[in-house]
């Protein structure tokens, strides 16, 4: 969870393509300083504490830096690099999702659900199972589900592309079920080389 989405979000999307392309350069060449330093910069905060935006902004970055990297390495396999790409667009897809549920349609949704639980005598926390709430909530359930799917997947989607990983981006796009099978391939060959 990011404590700041809003200006984290910005200072991410902020950073111009020429610069991610000449970060990129320089992690080839220089054995990667930036992405290192941002990286021990974001861990340096331990996960209960806030983490500035910048910080989490930068994090982002190198992280997708280094997925460019990854991919670029013959020694690497494939689903590896792709579920490192992935794993981090989904944290900046996470962000926007949370930044969504607090305005617009995502939000609207989310109240009404709310109030409906709360007019139904539903305890704070408390929720009917998956399908067996009165259906005009389930509606809003399925709608709000599918507006964050598709916020996730049109974020992960320019996040990819924004870092050049296009033809992962198209894969994602064309036939997720490769895509999933791929990255989830490449977490495990990660677990068990950990």
């Amino acid at each position: 969870m990011v404590d700041d989405p809003v200006e984290t979000l910005k200072l991410f999307f902020a950073i111009p393509k020429e610069q991610i392309s000449r970060d990129l350069i320089a992690a080839t060449e220089d054995e990667q300083p930036f992405i290192l330093a941002a990286t021990q910069r974001y861990l340096a905060v331990p996960p209960n504490k806030e983490r500035a935006p910048k910080v989490v902004a930068d994090f982002w970055h190198a992280q997708m830096l280094r997925a460019c990297l990854m991919r670029k390495n013959p020694n690497i396999p494939e689903g590896m690099a792709l579920y490192w790409a992935s794993y981090n667009a989904h944290d900046v897809a996470d962000a926007a999702c949370d930044v969504a549920s607090a305005a617009g349609q995502l939000a609207k949704f989310h109240r009404d659900m709310d109030r409906m639980e709360t007019e139904e005598g539903l305890e704070e926390g408390e929720y009917w199972p998956l399908g067996n709430g009165p259906e005009e909530y389930e509606l809003l359930r399925t709608e709000s589900e599918a507006l964050v799917d598709k916020i996730t997947d049109t974020m992960i989607v320019h996040v990819l592309r924004r870092y050049g990983l296009n033809d992962e981006a198209d894969l994602f796009e064309s036939h997720r079920a490769a895509f999933d099978a791929k990255a989830e391939a490449g977490r495990k060959r990660m677990t068990e080389e950990s």
